[in-house]
């Protein structure tokens, strides 16, 4: 016994086989999330800097400048916070935001490629 496809069966076939294709790419895609602890490529950039009794909101301008990013805040709840001396050669900024928020009430979040968050945590 023989079977026989015609060119327009054919063609519907792989029409067929393309959107299922497509269809698994995107719900499996829809469970790929980053988790929490996963460092960005922004959180990854490397900062150098040197600072002496600089003013939080200095900090951050610097920090700005380097990196080619923007920080959200409310300017209030830096200018608290008093002075700041630190030094960076080449380190990631997750790394530098540690060492500058370390003993105070301040987070980060990354909210897009470009932009950080920081906000006082809720203790």
């Amino acid at each position: 016994m023989r079977i026989t496809i015609t060119r327009t069966q054919r063609l519907h076939m792989m029409g067929m086989k393309g959107v299922l294709l497509l269809l698994l790419w995107g719900i499996g895609s829809a469970f790929i999330v980053p988790s929490e602890g996963v460092q960005t490529d922004l959180l990854s950039t490397k900062i150098s800097i040197e600072l002496k009794d600089a003013t939080y909101p200095e900090a951050m301008a610097l920090l700005e400048q380097e990196g080619g990013f923007n920080f959200v805040y409310s300017p209030d709840a830096l200018d608290q916070l008093g002075k700041v001396t630190i030094k960076l050669q080449q380190e990631p900024l997750k790394k530098a935001l540690d060492k500058l928020f370390n003993g105070n009430p301040l987070k980060y979040k990354e909210m897009d490629k470009d932009t950080i968050v920081i906000f006082k945590d809720k203790e």
